[in-house]
């Protein structure tokens, strides 16, 4: 009979560490899902700062509001997670890193057509880094509050196998450096990029190419730019459009 409830005891310890184990993975699986994904948007976020496109504050400003309902979601997500006992806390922390990076958004979101607009460089930067402040502090809770922690629980608890995801920034890297108004101030000429310099610039292209198939030279005003042919005026001196127009092989 002893023998039986030593063997019984030594069953119930044994299926207790397995379930022990299974929930630090099952816990860990989410948490490295979650994060990832909010990583992915940090990578959208430079994206939209880049401003490739050219799009204007409006459209800026959408982007990063539609981020910013996402990375809330991410939030929902970390609040729901059943966390093994010793990482109640640790995952406390990771929630408040995810609302960081909305918290952030929002602001971006708020002050993007300012920053946008403004003729003021270094208000512009100024006000663009202060928002920037909180993805790299998001990275920071996260860093300190939850992926040492969790690796001290699972060692700890003894637990092998199961690794913490411990590399998946919002602003890490170079990135870090935007959070300073000269980082961020790199990203201002991107930003302030917009529809009408890419149109104009793909119109000298097309006026330059029919003038050159059709033999007509376009000559190099002062300053260096294209200068208006047969006599017309630059109808915009700042923005230096030449006007040719196709008529049968005739220019007027």
């Amino acid at each position: 009979v002893i023998i039986l409830i030593i063997i019984f005891t030594l069953v119930i310890q044994g299926c207790r560490r397995s379930q022990l184990e299974d929930s630090y993975k099952s816990y860990m699986g989410d948490v490295t899902t979650i994060v990832t994904a909010s990583a992915k948007e940090g990578d959208s976020l430079q994206q939209i700062l880049a401003n490739q496109n050219g799009a204007k504050s409006a459209e800026l400003q959408v982007q990063v509001r539609d981020l910013s309902n996402k990375a809330q979601a991410l939030v929902g997500q970390a609040e729901a997670l059943e966390s093994p006992d010793s990482l109640s806390a640790p995952n406390q922390s990771l929630v408040t890193a995810l609302q960081y990076r909305v918290t952030g958004l929002k602001a971006l979101a708020d002050s993007l057509p300012s920053v946008v607009d403004s003729k003021n460089r270094a208000y512009s930067s100024a006000t663009l880094a202060s928002t920037m402040q909180r993805f790299l502090a998001s990275d920071v809770i996260y860093q300190d509050s939850f992926v040492g922690p969790a690796k001290r629980a699972l060692a700890d608890a003894d637990v092998t196998g199961v690794q913490v995801p411990d590399r998946q920034f919002f602003l890490g890297g170079i990135r870090a450096d935007q959070s300073s108004p000269t980082g961020a101030g790199q990203l201002i000429p991107g930003l302030q990029r917009t529809g009408w310099q890419r149109a104009v610039g793909h119109r000298h292209h097309v006026h330059v190419g029919r003038a050159s198939r059709h033999g007509h030279r376009i000559g190099a005003g002062a300053s260096g730019g294209p200068r208006p042919v047969g006599g017309l005026r630059d109808p915009d001196p700042g923005i230096r459009q030449v006007a040719v127009a196709d008529h049968g092989g005739e220019r007027r």
